[in-house]
């Protein structure tokens, strides 16, 4: 018999900022768009107005190639790094965790879009 346990962790916000924004997660072919505002990929916003502003081809459109635009703040990132976790998402083999040395283009590919969406759309 198998008892879950939730656990809380603390995470580095930056780590997890840079980890995702340095992952080439913008090569896949449904990141149409990608803009820093008041930040860097390896800075995360530390005032109420930066954030990154990214576009992404939007799945309720089908074929047609019409963009979804999204502001990305950490705490969306947060939020997409434990639906990644509860959902037992994987990249290249290996569990995507906190563990952000790790991450290349899939896992950050999966991190944004459980941000945007709440869930992988695109594979």
């Amino acid at each position: 018999m198998s008892i879950e346990f939730e656990i809380k962790a603390k995470i580095d916000g930056n780590e997890l900022w840079s980890a995702v924004f340095g992952s080439g997660f913008e090569q896949l072919p449904w990141w149409k768009s990608l803009k820093f505002v008041n930040c860097d990929w390896n800075k995360m916003p530390t005032d109420q107005i930066g954030h990154v502003r990214i576009g992404v081809e939007d799945p309720e459109f089908g074929d047609e190639e019409t963009v979804q635009y999204e502001d990305i703040k950490i705490a969306d990132l947060v939020r997409g790094l434990e639906a990644c976790i509860e959902k037992g998402y994987h990249h290249c083999g290996m569990p995507i965790s906190l563990d952000f040395q790790d991450y290349d283009s899939c896992a950050g590919d999966f991190v944004l879009q459980c941000a945007i969406f709440g869930d992988t759309v695109y594979a």
